[in-house]
Protein backbone atom coordinates (compact mmCIF):
# COMPACT_ATOMS: atom_id res chain seq x y z
CA UNK A 1 0.00 0.00 0.00
CA UNK A 2 1.38 3.40 -1.00
CA UNK A 3 1.93 5.83 1.89
CA UNK A 4 0.66 9.39 1.42
CA UNK A 5 2.71 12.27 2.87
CA UNK A 6 2.00 15.92 2.11
CA UNK A 7 2.22 19.34 3.77
CA UNK A 8 -0.61 21.56 4.92
CA UNK A 9 -0.58 25.36 4.91
CA UNK A 10 1.79 27.14 7.27
CA UNK A 11 0.61 27.26 10.87
CA UNK A 12 1.71 29.34 13.90
CA UNK A 13 2.03 27.82 17.37
CA UNK A 14 2.97 29.35 20.73
CA UNK A 15 5.65 27.87 22.98
CA UNK A 16 5.23 29.05 26.61
CA UNK A 17 9.02 29.30 26.91
CA UNK A 18 10.15 30.65 23.54
CA UNK A 19 7.11 32.33 22.02
CA UNK A 20 5.66 31.85 18.55
CA UNK A 21 7.04 29.63 15.80
CA UNK A 22 5.76 28.63 12.36
CA UNK A 23 5.79 25.32 10.56
CA UNK A 24 3.95 23.27 7.96
CA UNK A 25 2.03 20.34 9.49
CA UNK A 26 2.52 17.03 7.72
CA UNK A 27 -0.24 14.61 6.82
CA UNK A 28 0.95 11.04 7.04
CA UNK A 29 -1.52 8.33 6.01
CA UNK A 30 -4.42 10.50 7.10
CA UNK A 31 -2.87 11.62 10.43
CA UNK A 32 -1.75 15.23 10.98
CA UNK A 33 1.72 15.59 12.54
CA UNK A 34 2.50 18.85 14.33
CA UNK A 35 6.07 20.07 14.91
CA UNK A 36 7.33 20.94 18.38
CA UNK A 37 9.07 24.19 19.29
CA UNK A 38 12.45 24.15 17.50
CA UNK A 39 14.20 25.82 20.45
CA UNK A 40 12.88 23.22 22.90
CA UNK A 41 13.92 20.43 20.53
CA UNK A 42 17.41 21.93 20.22
CA UNK A 43 17.85 22.24 23.99
CA UNK A 44 16.63 18.68 24.56
CA UNK A 45 19.00 17.29 21.93
CA UNK A 46 21.94 19.20 23.40
CA UNK A 47 21.18 17.85 26.86
CA UNK A 48 20.86 14.30 25.58
CA UNK A 49 24.08 14.66 23.61
CA UNK A 50 25.97 15.98 26.64
CA UNK A 51 24.43 13.38 28.93
CA UNK A 52 22.98 16.13 31.13
CA UNK A 53 20.75 14.99 33.97
CA UNK A 54 18.77 16.83 36.63
CA UNK A 55 20.99 18.73 39.08
CA UNK A 56 19.89 16.64 42.04
CA UNK A 57 21.01 13.41 40.33
CA UNK A 58 24.39 14.97 39.52
CA UNK A 59 24.92 16.08 43.12
CA UNK A 60 23.85 12.68 44.40
CA UNK A 61 26.57 11.06 42.30
CA UNK A 62 29.09 13.43 43.91
CA UNK A 63 27.75 12.45 47.37
CA UNK A 64 26.71 16.05 48.07
CA UNK A 65 23.88 16.08 50.62
CA UNK A 66 20.63 18.01 50.40
CA UNK A 67 21.91 20.53 52.95
CA UNK A 68 24.36 21.71 50.29
CA UNK A 69 21.93 21.71 47.37
CA UNK A 70 22.09 25.51 47.00
CA UNK A 71 25.69 25.90 48.16
CA UNK A 72 27.94 27.91 45.84
CA UNK A 73 30.62 30.60 45.89
CA UNK A 74 28.01 33.33 45.43
CA UNK A 75 26.23 32.60 48.71
CA UNK A 76 29.37 32.12 50.81
CA UNK A 77 29.25 34.72 53.57
CA UNK A 78 32.83 36.06 53.54
CA UNK A 79 32.20 38.24 56.59
CA UNK A 80 35.86 38.98 57.36
CA UNK A 81 39.22 39.35 55.63
CA UNK A 82 40.30 35.78 56.31
CA UNK A 83 37.18 34.27 54.76
CA UNK A 84 37.42 36.65 51.80
CA UNK A 85 40.92 35.31 51.13
CA UNK A 86 39.73 31.71 51.45
CA UNK A 87 36.89 32.42 49.03
CA UNK A 88 39.31 33.74 46.40
CA UNK A 89 41.68 30.82 46.95
CA UNK A 90 38.92 28.21 46.54
CA UNK A 91 37.49 29.95 43.46
CA UNK A 92 40.95 30.02 41.85
CA UNK A 93 41.41 26.32 42.65
CA UNK A 94 38.05 25.54 41.00
CA UNK A 95 39.18 27.29 37.81
CA UNK A 96 42.48 25.41 37.78
CA UNK A 97 42.31 22.35 40.07
CA UNK A 98 45.93 21.42 40.67
CA UNK A 99 47.70 20.10 43.75
CA UNK A 100 46.00 20.06 47.13
CA UNK A 101 43.93 22.28 49.36
CA UNK A 102 44.18 21.48 53.06
CA UNK A 103 41.36 23.16 55.01
CA UNK A 104 41.94 23.22 58.76
CA UNK A 105 39.71 24.70 61.44
CA UNK A 106 36.96 24.05 63.95
CA UNK A 107 33.39 23.08 63.10
CA UNK A 108 31.14 25.51 61.27
CA UNK A 109 33.84 27.81 59.87
CA UNK A 110 32.90 27.42 56.19
CA UNK A 111 35.35 24.70 55.10
CA UNK A 112 32.81 22.28 53.62
CA UNK A 113 30.83 25.11 52.00
CA UNK A 114 33.88 26.14 49.97
CA UNK A 115 34.92 22.56 49.20
CA UNK A 116 31.44 21.72 47.87
CA UNK A 117 31.45 24.94 45.81
CA UNK A 118 34.70 23.81 44.18
CA UNK A 119 33.35 20.31 43.60
CA UNK A 120 30.21 21.55 41.86
CA UNK A 121 32.36 23.33 39.29
CA UNK A 122 34.99 20.65 38.73
CA UNK A 123 33.10 17.41 39.19
CA UNK A 124 34.32 14.59 41.42
CA UNK A 125 33.15 13.24 44.77
CA UNK A 126 33.16 14.10 48.48
CA UNK A 127 33.29 11.59 51.35
CA UNK A 128 34.04 11.78 55.03
CA UNK A 129 36.94 9.63 56.18
CA UNK A 130 34.40 7.54 58.10
CA UNK A 131 32.32 6.94 54.94
CA UNK A 132 35.34 5.70 53.00
CA UNK A 133 36.30 3.40 55.86
CA UNK A 134 32.75 2.03 56.04
CA UNK A 135 32.66 1.40 52.27
CA UNK A 136 35.99 -0.42 52.38
CA UNK A 137 34.88 -2.60 55.32
CA UNK A 138 31.68 -3.40 53.46
CA UNK A 139 33.75 -4.68 50.54
CA UNK A 140 35.02 -7.49 52.79
CA UNK A 141 31.49 -8.93 52.77
CA UNK A 142 31.69 -9.45 49.01
CA UNK A 143 29.46 -6.49 48.06
CA UNK A 144 32.34 -4.94 46.11
CA UNK A 145 36.10 -5.21 45.73
CA UNK A 146 38.37 -3.16 47.98
CA UNK A 147 40.98 -2.63 45.27
CA UNK A 148 38.44 -1.34 42.75
CA UNK A 149 37.07 1.08 45.34
CA UNK A 150 40.54 2.38 46.18
CA UNK A 151 41.33 2.69 42.47
CA UNK A 152 38.24 4.84 41.96
CA UNK A 153 39.22 7.11 44.86
CA UNK A 154 42.69 7.50 43.36
CA UNK A 155 41.46 8.31 39.86
CA UNK A 156 38.28 10.38 40.27
CA UNK A 157 38.62 13.90 38.84
CA UNK A 158 38.59 15.63 42.24
CA UNK A 159 38.41 13.90 45.62
CA UNK A 160 37.34 15.74 48.75
CA UNK A 161 37.89 13.93 52.07
CA UNK A 162 36.10 15.56 54.99
CA UNK A 163 36.42 15.03 58.76
CA UNK A 164 39.98 13.72 58.63
CA UNK A 165 41.20 12.96 62.13
CA UNK A 166 37.74 12.78 63.65
CA UNK A 167 37.96 9.01 64.02
CA UNK A 168 40.58 7.24 66.15
CA UNK A 169 43.05 6.88 63.30
CA UNK A 170 43.84 3.16 63.34
CA UNK A 171 46.77 1.80 61.34
CA UNK A 172 44.27 0.43 58.81
CA UNK A 173 42.65 3.84 58.31
CA UNK A 174 45.99 5.61 57.97
CA UNK A 175 47.16 2.97 55.48
CA UNK A 176 44.31 3.47 53.00
CA UNK A 177 44.38 7.24 53.50
CA UNK A 178 48.13 7.35 52.86
CA UNK A 179 47.72 5.14 49.79
CA UNK A 180 45.06 7.41 48.26
CA UNK A 181 47.02 10.61 48.97
CA UNK A 182 50.20 9.06 47.57
CA UNK A 183 48.60 7.78 44.36
CA UNK A 184 46.79 11.04 43.66
CA UNK A 185 50.05 12.90 44.31
CA UNK A 186 51.97 10.67 41.87
CA UNK A 187 49.35 11.09 39.13
CA UNK A 188 48.81 14.84 39.66
CA UNK A 189 45.19 14.38 40.69
CA UNK A 190 43.75 17.29 42.72
CA UNK A 191 42.71 16.65 46.30
CA UNK A 192 40.96 18.59 49.06
CA UNK A 193 41.49 17.50 52.66
CA UNK A 194 39.30 18.89 55.44
CA UNK A 195 40.08 18.48 59.13
CA UNK A 196 39.35 20.00 62.53
CA UNK A 197 43.01 19.50 63.46
CA UNK A 198 45.64 22.22 63.52
CA UNK A 199 49.25 22.49 62.42
CA UNK A 200 52.02 21.84 64.91
CA UNK A 201 53.15 25.43 64.28
CA UNK A 202 49.83 26.71 65.70
CA UNK A 203 49.61 24.21 68.54
CA UNK A 204 48.98 25.73 72.01
CA UNK A 205 50.93 22.79 73.45
CA UNK A 206 53.90 23.34 71.11
CA UNK A 207 53.09 20.04 69.42
CA UNK A 208 54.23 17.94 72.37
CA UNK A 209 52.16 14.75 72.15
CA UNK A 210 49.16 16.81 71.03
CA UNK A 211 46.43 14.59 69.65
CA UNK A 212 45.03 17.48 67.64
CA UNK A 213 48.14 18.24 65.57
CA UNK A 214 47.89 17.17 61.92
CA UNK A 215 51.56 16.16 61.99
CA UNK A 216 50.83 13.69 64.80
CA UNK A 217 48.07 12.07 62.74
CA UNK A 218 49.86 11.49 59.41
CA UNK A 219 53.24 9.88 58.87
CA UNK A 220 56.10 12.13 57.82
CA UNK A 221 56.01 10.91 54.21
CA UNK A 222 52.32 11.88 53.87
CA UNK A 223 52.94 15.29 55.43
CA UNK A 224 55.80 15.77 52.95
CA UNK A 225 53.53 15.05 49.97
CA UNK A 226 50.84 17.37 51.30
CA UNK A 227 53.31 20.21 51.80
CA UNK A 228 55.02 19.75 48.42
CA UNK A 229 52.09 20.99 46.34
CA UNK A 230 49.49 21.72 49.01
CA UNK A 231 48.09 25.01 50.17
CA UNK A 232 47.04 25.09 53.83
CA UNK A 233 43.97 27.23 54.57
CA UNK A 234 43.45 28.00 58.27
CA UNK A 235 39.84 28.72 59.22
CA UNK A 236 40.24 30.38 62.59
CA UNK A 237 37.27 32.75 62.57
CA UNK A 238 34.09 32.45 64.64
CA UNK A 239 31.51 29.77 63.89
CA UNK A 240 30.57 30.46 60.26
CA UNK A 241 27.16 28.79 60.42
CA UNK A 242 26.23 30.67 63.60
CA UNK A 243 27.29 34.05 62.19
CA UNK A 244 25.48 33.37 58.91
CA UNK A 245 22.27 32.44 60.76
CA UNK A 246 22.64 35.54 62.92
CA UNK A 247 22.92 37.76 59.84
CA UNK A 248 19.91 36.11 58.18
CA UNK A 249 17.84 36.71 61.31
CA UNK A 250 18.88 40.37 61.37
CA UNK A 251 17.72 40.77 57.79
CA UNK A 252 14.28 39.41 58.74
CA UNK A 253 13.79 41.88 61.61
CA UNK A 254 11.78 45.04 60.81
CA UNK A 255 13.84 48.23 60.68
CA UNK A 256 11.54 49.98 63.13
CA UNK A 257 8.94 48.59 65.49
CA UNK A 258 5.53 50.15 65.52
CA UNK A 259 4.20 51.68 68.76
CA UNK A 260 2.04 48.63 69.39
CA UNK A 261 4.98 46.27 69.01
CA UNK A 262 7.33 48.03 71.48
Amino acid sequence: MKMKIYELHEKTMICPLHGGYTFNPLVYNGSVIYAGCPECVKIREEKESAGTRPEYDRLKDMNIGLAYLETCFDNFDACNGSLQTHLKTAANFARNPCGKLVMLGSNGTGKTHLAVSVLKQTGGVIYTAFEIGAMLRRSYNGDSKEWEMLKELCEVKLLVIDEIGRTKGSDWELNWLSHVINKRHENHRPLILISNRHLEYDCPLDGKDCKHCLENYFDNDVISRIIEDGLVMKFDSEDYRYKKRERNNERRLPEKLSEGEK
